[in-house]
Order: C-alpha cells, then sequence, then structure tokens
C-alpha cells in the first residue's frame, strides 16, 4: 500500500498462511480436503490459541464441520482424522474437530468467527470423567496411560480416550512414539495414532510388532515406575558391586 506521501505501508500478509510448529500451513487447504469428505458439508479450519488455566497457549489448528444432511452422525474425530492423515502430512493435521449443524455467517454472508464455539469447551466436555471411562487393562496399557498423562499434562488417561482430543497434536505424538521406540524397541509410523489414537490401539499394534514379549517389558517398566527414589537408589547400590 502507498501512503500519499509515496512511502510503501506493510499491511501484512495477504493470505491465511500460519506457522505451526516450524511448519508454514494454509487452513484453507486442509478446510478443502476436509470439505472433500463424502459426509461434510461444509468446513473451515482456523489456528487458534489453546487456552490453559485462562492463558493463551500454543497455536493448533482447530477444524469446524457441517456434516451432511443424509449422513448418519459422523464418529467425526476419529473418523475425519483417519481421512485426513490420508491426505496430508501430520504438521497439517487438526488438533481438535468441532461438529456443528450450521457455519456461523455474518448480515453480508461471510463466516463470523466471533460466532464459532470455543474449541477447548468442546475438547473439555468430550474428555470430561464419565460413567463410560474406562481405565487401562493390563501393565502395557497402564504404562502407555502414564505416558500419555505425562505428554498431554493431564490427570489420567483411559484406555479409549483420543489421544488428540485429550489436547495431543502432531509434535506431541512423534515425542510419544520416539518414547515408544526408545522403550520397547518398535519403531512405528506417526499415522498409527492418527488412525488409531487410543492406549489400547496403540497396545495392539505393539503386541503386533513383539508379541507377548513387549508385556513383559511393561510390567517390569510399570514395577520401576511404582519404586520411590529411595528405593531405586538401594536397588542400584544392590547391583553396584563393591
Amino acid at each position: 500500500l502507498r501512503a500519499s506521501d509515496g512511502s510503501l505501508l506493510y499491511r501484512g500478509r495477504g493470505d491465511a498462511q500460519v506457522q505451526l510448529r516450524g511448519f508454514r500451513v494454509e487452513p484453507g487447504e486442509v478446510a478443502a480436503v476436509l470439505a472433500r469428505h463424502p459426509a461434510v458439508s461444509q468446513a473451515v479450519v482456523l489456528a487458534r490459541q489453546r487456552s490453559a488455566d485462562g492463558l493463551a497457549g500454543d497455536l493448533v489448528l482447530t477444524a469446524y464441520f457441517v456434516p451432511e444432511r443424509s449422513s448418519e452422525e459422523l464418529e467425526a474425530r476419529q473418523e475425519l482424522r483417519q481421512w485426513l492423515a490420508r491426505h496430508l502430512p501430520p504438521y497439517m493435521l487438526p488438533a481438535v474437530f468441532v461438529q456443528l449443524d450450521a457455519l456461523p455467517l455474518t448480515s453480508q454472508g461471510k463466516l463470523d468467527v466471533r460466532a464459532l464455539p470455543d474449541p477447548w469447551e468442546e475438547e473439555e466436555q468430550a474428555s470430561a470423567p464419565s460413567s463410560s471411562h474406562l481405565p487401562p487393562q493390563g501393565a502395557l496399557e497402564q504404562v502407555l496411560a502414564q505416558a500419555w498423562a505425562e505428554a498431554l499434562q493431564v490427570p489420567r488417561v483411559g484406555r479409549d480416550d483420543s489421544f488428540f482430543d485429550l489436547g495431543g497434536h502432531s509434535l506431541l505424538a512423534l515425542q510419544v512414539l520416539t518414547w515408544v521406540r526408545e522403550t520397547f524397541e518398535v519403531e512405528l509410523p506417526i499415522r498409527q495414532l492418527f488412525e488409531q489414537p487410543t492406549v489400547a490401539g496403540l497396545a495392539r499394534a505393539l503386541r503386533r510388532e513383539r508379541g507377548e514379549a513387549v508385556e513383559t517389558d511393561a510390567e517390569a517398566l510399570l514395577e520401576i515406575l511404582s519404586l520411590s527414589d529411595d528405593e531405586v537408589a538401594a536397588e542400584l547400590e544392590e547391583e553396584v558391586p563393591r
């Protein structure tokens, strides 16, 4: 833009491109792929800050979508994540999905961004404890649930809770799978978490790779995790030859 005195004024980017964890992402491209899902009528993807205790947090992609009237209610989060994971790289996948009856519009017929619901309230409701919460089963699931709870900074993780509904994103998914590789010596692709984003699903994948040996390793790790610092020090002292 040129001012009256002839100087140039910079007004910022002319597109909606954002930088997320080192990658440049165009949310409109993600929305276009999401809208191609046969059960999605309309979709919009925005970069929004995750709120935590009233404070601004990480900038993450949030997908709002309207399902086709003729379609049955989607198992939205998991089904749409699997769809997008087949068409986009992990860093372009939304962390939160919000289903709407219709996209809010202004009087001029444009998207009313301010009228979109708070995605974090949706997420809290989706992950709130309920009678359907199933605790991890077996040592392997317990170890995985503890690792997820630490990575996601949540008090507990059920065996069927979605990694992404609890606040996970592609970078945290990579960190978790790196921990899995170092702990259980199993290399899993990041798509594993996007296609089966639960503790139970990850445990099944590990058993397919290593059989019951992975459960034995988990039992040993669970026993170590249950020890206090003093007990760990005593164990190490006994192992060191005098």
